[in-house]
């Protein structure tokens, strides 16, 4: 049986390309990985203007739910 290939975008071949080499994150000390997922998470993001609204409902069977809206601000 001949697998199917899965082709993938540029932004996401490249990701796959550069997560290739050994270790993976299982394969390392608990605080090796711990090490390399805070390097990892330490990077900077770009975040949006946005408006939040945290809104509660509540319904019969679910006693409450929060959810957050975000809005982006027009600018």
């Amino acid at each position: 049986m001949m697998a199917n290939k899965v082709v993938l975008e540029q932004a996401a071949q490249e990701f796959s390309e550069a997560n290739k080499p050994h270790p993976r994150i299982y394969e390392l000390e608990p605080k090796d990985g711990r090490d390399l997922l805070e390097e990892v998470q330490s990077s900077p993001v770009e975040k949006y203007n946005v408006d939040i609204e945290d809104t509660t409902f509540t319904t019969e069977k679910i006693w409450r739910c929060t959810s957050a809206f975000y809005t982006s601000r027009r600018e």
